[in-house]
């Protein structure tokens, strides 16, 4: 666990902690570290949270499966971010998506008792960590208004620039790697496959991008 220690304070959950600080908590809050393998499924639908994950290393996948037996993706998260943060607002929050291992990855979980009830083994810096978290939970509401913005672009071209457009700016680079597959994008997109890989061809061949496998550059049209 000391390795990931830093990783942990720089978390949203542990936002303004000193290392001893984290290290404190972590010691109150007596949190398990669970280790996946590449899709493993962590959590299915209209299943119980009943603790907060913190990913260590790796990165999962959030995603729905419509009655039609097709997966929407929407969202990705990679070491240091988190999920399961609803269970805190409300006991026996069923949750209505699918967490799976998109690589092999390490999780701790911190169960919801031991964050909020007093009767039970507390932290004296809970109160830091719930303020935290609700700080998280406004960072999700910007999350979910850039997926309805994605949604709401005219067309499949205009959908791949906004999404790369926002891998560019959170890499500061127009060179960047993204972590899903064809498939995976074309799921996060909601689109056919073959329709993605057709106009990512057509973007190449138009001067707006260049890409091998999963490595993109955008090209600047000035």
């Amino acid at each position: 666990m000391e390795k990931y220690l830093p990783l942990i304070q720089h978390s949203v959950f542990f936002n303004g902690f000193t290392l001893e600080e984290t290290q404190t908590a972590l010691n109150c809050l007596q949190g398990q570290t669970i280790l996946y393998a590449k899709k493993d499924t962590l959590f299915y639908p209209d299943t119980v949270f009943h603790s907060i994950g913190i990913l260590l290393e790796g990165s999962v996948y959030l995603s729905k499966t419509n009655i039609h037996g097709e997966r929407q993706i929407f969202a990705e998260l990679s070491a240091g971010e988190l999920f399961g943060e609803n269970c805190l607002w409300e006991k026996n929050t069923i949750n209505k998506f699918e967490v799976e291992a998109a690589a092999s990855c390490i999780v701790l979980y911190i169960e919801r008792d031991k964050i909020l009830h007093p009767e039970k083994t507390t932290c004296p810096l809970r109160q830091r960590i719930i303020e935290n978290l609700f700080q998280l939970l406004l960072s999700n509401n910007q999350s979910l208004y850039q997926k309805i913005d994605l949604a709401s672009q005219k067309n499949l071209r205009e959908q791949l620039l906004y999404y790369l457009q926002l891998q560019s700016r959170k890499n500061n680079s127009s060179q960047f790697d993204i972590s899903f597959s064809r498939q995976e994008l074309a799921d996060y997109l909601g689109v056919d496959r073959s329709a993605l890989s057709r106009e990512l061809g057509r973007m190449k061949t138009d001067g707006l991008i260049d890409y091998k496998k999963n490595s993109f550059t955008l090209i600047s049209q000035n």
